[in-house]
């Protein structure tokens, strides 16, 4: 009996061990794919409404007061007219929803590693078709922006640069922990705004990010996820997205294939 209990608890201990080398083997991708579902949405209505009525006169300000600086001393004054007509439209929840800073279609996010190249797509859930096709050469940090309908077409070329926004908050929590495609994950919650130039619309605007992510990935690309600050410590693997001020809104990213070598 005793010796039974003996070659059981070896078997826990070896099984430990080498449930640990997994954990703990670091991939640097050269190979396979990781695929990405966004989608948006409303989850709680009234809940949005009552937040976002407060939200949307601050929102509408800071569009006015950038309006106003773009448009310099001598506005045309055709312009002008259609931004105050937009500034109407603005007072309505339902014009604002539509727009890409709230709602947009269900999208799939793909890069595909092969070798030193990463290719990306953008595409709609609903069709399929393509929206967005790019190839970021790793080793020039060179990306080609391509064709929607052939990837061999380069449209143009730039060094590769990532999201102009400024982290506000980050917060790290590795003790809340979450198993993703056999990754164990941890929790980062991070607030950024969107640096734009002579943009009040962009300073008004706090997105809120809270993020299930391994450190066992080392990749300075991400199909979602471009704040150079996150992706350079963390590979996330889930992410839900809010707006700081607007509540019972969310835009969820769901890892959906990952086959990274």
């Amino acid at each position: 009996m005793k010796k039974n209990m003996t070659v059981k608890f070896k078997l826990i201990i070896i099984t430990m061990f080498i449930d640990l080398g997994i954990n703990a083997q670091i991939y640097k991708p050269t190979k396979g794919e990781v695929v990405f579902i966004s989608k948006a949405k409303i989850a709680d209505r009234k809940l949005f409404d009552k937040t976002f009525k407060k939200y949307k006169k601050v929102f509408i300000e800071a569009t006015r007061r950038t309006d106003k600086i773009r448009n310099g001393n001598n506005p045309d004054h055709k312009i002008v007219k259609q931004q105050e007509d937009l500034y109407k439209k603005l007072f309505t929840s339902s014009f604002i929803e539509k727009t890409m800073l709230f709602i947009e279609d269900s999208a799939i996010y793909t890069h595909k590693y092969t070798d030193s190249v990463i290719w990306y797509n953008k595409r709609k859930l609903s069709n399929n078709k393509i929206t967005s096709r790019e190839k970021i050469n790793i080793k020039s940090n060179i990306l080609f922006n391509l064709s929607q309908n052939d990837s061999t077409r380069i449209i143009e070329k730039y060094t590769y640069s990532y999201s102009p926004i400024k982290i506000t908050k980050i917060l790290e929590k590795r003790n809340i922990r979450k198993n993703i495609n056999n990754f164990e994950c941890f929790k980062v919650i991070y607030e950024f705004k969107v640096i734009e130039a002579k943009s009040y619309f962009a300073e008004n605007i706090v997105y809120r990010r809270e993020a299930w992510v391994t450190d066992k990935i080392k990749s300075v690309f991400h199909p979602v996820v471009d704040e150079q600050e996150i992706i350079k410590k963390y590979y996330p693997l889930e992410v839900k997205e809010t707006i700081k001020g607007v509540k019972g809104f969310e835009r969820t990213y769901i890892l959906n294939k990952l086959t990274l070598l």
